[in-house]
C-alpha cells in the first residue's frame, strides 16, 4: 500500500490574474500549476507552503484563507500515486528574490482558453474553488497515458 504525498498549493490572486509556475519534472513536465510542495519533516502546512512559494517564484507570501483540499489519484502506467493537496489562498507580502521557476500570471476570466497548457486538476481546481467558491473536499483521478495527462474525474464530496 502506497501512502499519500502531502502537498501545500498556494494560489496567489493580484487584479483578476493568478500566479502559476512551470512544472520541470514529475508527471506533468512543462504544465503550469499552482506553486507549492511536499511538507517536509515536521513541518506545518502553512510553513511549507510559504517556503515553497518563495523558492519557486521569488515572492514572500502570507496566508489568507482555507480554499479546500483534493486528494488526487495519478494513475500512469509505472504507477498509482496518490497526492493529497491542501490548497490555500495566499497574500503576496513583497518580492524578495529570484524565482527558481518560470512563472506566469494568467487571467482568471480566460483561464479556460490555456487550459491545455495548465495540469487538468490544477485547471479544475481554479474552474471550482477560485472562481465558482466552492470550498470543502474535493476528489481527483488523472489518467496519463504516454506523455498527455486527462483528467477522468473532479468531484466535490459533501455540502458546501
Amino acid at each position: 500500500m502506497v501512502e499519500p504525498l502531502s502537498v501545500a498549493l498556494g494560489a496567489v490572486i493580484k487584479e483578476g490574474k493568478v500566479l502559476l509556475v512551470k512544472r520541470e519534472s514529475n508527471n506533468f513536465k512543462n504544465l503550469y500549476g499552482f506553486p507549492g510542495g511536499k511538507i517536509e519533516g515536521e513541518e506545518h502546512i502553512r510553513d511549507a507552503l510559504k517556503r515553497e512559494i518563495e523558492e519557486e517564484t521569488g515572492f514572500e507570501t502570507s496566508l489568507k484563507r482555507h480554499l479546500g483540499t483534493v486528494s488526487e489519484k495519478i494513475e500512469n502506467p509505472e504507477s498509482h500515486s496518490p497526492v493529497l493537496l491542501h490548497f490555500f489562498e495566499m497574500k503576496i507580502e513583497r518580492k524578495s528574490s529570484e524565482s527558481e521557476m518560470e512563472t506566469s500570471w494568467f487571467e482568471l476570466e480566460t483561464i479556460s482558453q490555456n487550459e491545455n497548457s495548465i495540469i487538468p486538476s490544477g485547471s479544475q481546481m481554479i474552474q471550482e474553488i477560485v472562481k465558482n467558491g466552492k470550498r470543502g473536499y474535493f476528489e481527483s483521478n488523472i489518467v496519463k497515458k504516454s506523455k498527455k495527462a486527462y483528467l477522468d474525474r473532479f468531484d466535490k464530496i459533501g455540502k458546501n
